[in-house]
């Protein structure tokens, strides 16, 4: 019989509490500073992802928040816009912090559809 019970929780960087396991696989990781170049642990789960998915490169982003704001960064230049709906993540979350960090604008609309899909294209039809 199956449980139905969640064992691993990736909606949050603080939901899922590492095991005993995952402990002790992170003190036993060899460890580098990323930013030079050299911790290899990053690189070789970089490059284990990317031959995954068939992608040139990996790039590991620890947090959702740092993955939103690269997804952003990745489609709008200083001072564009990007639009949302009003029940999006980013919209209700961290419109404030990717603004000050992109110096973009979000506009949201669609007050009522809270669950911050965009699913037609005439969804944005005048704005």
């Amino acid at each position: 019989m199956q449980s139905n019970v969640i064992r691993f929780d990736f909606r949050s960087d603080t939901v899922t509490r590492p095991t005993p396991q995952m402990r002790a696989a992170m003190a036993a990781a060899e460890v580098g500073d990323d930013v030079l170049g050299d911790d290899f642990t990053v690189k070789a789960l970089e490059a284990r992802v990317a031959a995954m998915f068939g992608k040139e490169a990996g790039l590991l982003l620890p947090t959702g928040t740092m993955a939103n704001l690269v997804a952003i960064m990745s489609h709008c230049q200083r001072g564009e816009e990007y639009i949302c709906a009003s029940g999006a993540h980013s919209y209700l979350f961290h419109h404030g912090h990717f603004c000050s960090e992109t110096y973009t604008l979000v506009s949201s609309f669609y007050r009522d559809l809270f669950d911050g899909q965009i699913t037609h294209l005439a969804q944005l039809e005048g704005l």
